[in-house]
């Protein structure tokens, strides 16, 4: 599946992040998608929870954006735009950098 390929680099991401939070868990995971990505945003949330069972992210909520600018850099990618992290009862937003 092309979106299981494009996602493999982000869970990593992602994972290195909760080890880097392990107090925290990630709730949410905002991603842009590039125009040339080619990746169906429905199939992808369908996806979603297979990419990131057994994982830190495992729960996590996916929201996506998708872009239309053909000239971006990242116009062939998936972006890790932020996650929410909830740590004791409380909600984080940590920014991607």
């Amino acid at each position: 599946m092309h979106e299981a390929l494009l996602f493999r680099d982000l869970r990593q991401k992602l994972v290195e992040l909760a080890s880097d939070h392990p107090q925290e868990r990630i709730v949410r995971v905002r991603v842009r998608l590039g125009a040339l990505s080619h990746v169906d945003p429905p199939a992808l949330h369908g996806a979603w929870r297979e990419i990131v069972q057994g994982t830190p992210v495992e729960g996590a909520a996916l929201i996506t954006q998708d872009t239309l600018d053909l000239s971006s850099p990242d116009a062939d990618r998936v972006v890790l735009e932020s996650v929410d992290l909830e740590p004791r009862g409380e909600t984080v937003h940590h920014r991607s950098g």
